[in-house]
């Protein structure tokens, strides 16, 4: 599984990368993304499995999972 941060100062390109390649080798992602990185972020938003905006719903969707 991997959990890919972007955050206002962590809009790093290299992030998108690793998330793209977790991704083509069918590893779950969940993506966090504030809502004003939604359209620089669209198409691998609809890629991953999960997309939330903070990191505290990240933490929600994994309790879910793991419970």
């Amino acid at each position: 599984m991997v959990i890919a941060y972007f955050g206002e100062k962590f809009k790093q390109w290299n992030t998108a990368s690793d998330a793209s390649l977790a991704l083509a080798e069918n590893k779950p992602v969940i993506l966090i993304r504030p809502k004003n990185l939604h359209h620089p972020l669209k198409e691998l938003s609809e890629r991953a499995n999960v997309t939330v905006s903070t990191i505290p719903e990240a933490v929600q969707v994994l309790k879910y999972i793991f419970d």
